[in-house]
């Protein structure tokens, strides 16, 4: 992808996805995984630095693995069991910079 042009467009690439994955194995606190909540994405990520620090059930899955295997396998339980966008949303708002 290439750079984006703003909010606005950022927001629309989050909306349009059925899942956002964070594959990264070291983050302190990935404003990422916020971004994609704001706009009712579930994520999908590793449990390495605090990836997971904004995620619960409701809205997200931790991999077991670091691993493509790891991330596959938590897609298909997102594909059997979908987490609900406003779950997403409402985690998201937890975030809110004017808190």
């Amino acid at each position: 992808m290439e750079r984006t042009n703003g909010a606005r467009e950022l927001a629309a690439i989050y909306q349009a996805a059925d899942v956002y994955v964070n594959a990264t194995l070291e983050d302190n606190f990935p404003t990422t995984n916020i971004e994609a909540l704001a706009c009712g994405t579930p994520v999908i990520t590793f449990a390495t630095g605090g990836s997971t620090e904004s995620l619960d059930d409701t809205c997200g899955l931790v991999t077991k693995e670091k691993s493509a295997e790891g991330i596959y396998d938590a897609l298909l339980t997102l594909k059997k069991h979908p987490l609900q966008r406003e779950d997403c949303l409402n985690k998201g708002r937890e975030y809110d910079k004017n808190k």
